[in-house]
Formats: structure tokens, C-alpha cells, sequence
């Protein structure tokens, strides 16, 4: 069963709460899936400027990213870790 992109599934140890699904139509949408995994992926030291850059073509693809991903990070916050 799905429901607000958290699929419910159960075994014989109980009921587990996946994002399976989610995360890889996230991928799959943003043409990341051979993309490989990292602790961090952006230079902390990098200072970024709004006028360097290109900007996107579909700022409502950019927002809407974004918003998975802040979605992404709230129901699951081991993600989200600070260190």
C-alpha cells in the first residue's frame, strides 16, 4: 500500500515504512539513477553568487524537485544528518 509516496509493507517482524518508490521516480526524473552516492555533495567552502550560472529552462521542474526532496528529508530524517 502507498500513500503520500510511503509504501506500508509487512513481514512476520512487523509493519515497515519504505520510500522505495519515491526515491527512484525522483531519479528516474531528474536523469540520476547511474548517479553514484556521497557523505557530502557540495564543497562547504564554495561561496555561491546568484548572478554566476546558468539558470534553469523549467523553474517549475527546479521547484518541484526541490520540494520532493524537502519531502524526502522531513519523513525521513537520517538524510538530513548534520554533522
Amino acid at each position: 500500500m502507498f500513500f503520500l509516496g510511503i509504501e506500508v509493507a509487512r513481514s512476520k517482524m512487523g509493519m515497515y515504512m519504505l520510500q522505495r518508490k519515491y526515491v527512484f521516480d525522483l531519479l528516474s526524473e531528474t536523469e540520476m539513477l547511474d548517479s553514484l552516492s556521497v557523505d557530502t555533495p557540495i564543497d562547504y567552502h564554495v561561496k555561491l553568487d546568484a548572478n554566476i550560472g546558468e539558470l534553469f529552462a523549467d523553474v517549475r521542474q527546479y521547484r518541484r524537485m526541490v520540494g520532493k526532496l524537502i519531502y524526502l528529508t522531513v519523513t525521513r530524517p537520517e538524510l538530513m544528518r548534520l554533522e
